[in-house]
């Protein structure tokens, strides 16, 4: 029997069994548990902090964002952005 591409599996015919998780939720509680036996948050922040280390950890973080963001200002109208750097 062949299946359509797009098509639904039928009743009790392929899939994951119920209630079973998928492999990437696995491997991100995996990530995560890893994570916290290394030094969690604190271990995380400290790395950063290190300035042969902060290009990379931007760019984690930047790989973590939505890719697309649609921001609109007032009745739609253009967004108006202050920046104020302080020292």
């Amino acid at each position: 029997m062949t299946r359509q591409i797009g098509k639904p599996f039928k009743k009790g015919e392929g899939g994951r069994p119920v209630g079973a998780k998928n492999r990437f939720t696995s491997l991100k509680d995996a990530f995560l548990e890893a994570f916290e036996k290394i030094g969690g948050t604190k271990e995380l922040a400290e790395w950063g902090q290190k300035p042969q280390n902060r290009a990379q950890f931007y760019q984690m973080i930047a790989k973590m964002l939505p890719n697309k963001q649609e921001v609109t200002g007032a009745d739609d109208g253009p967004v108006e952005l202050k920046v104020k750097w302080e020292d």
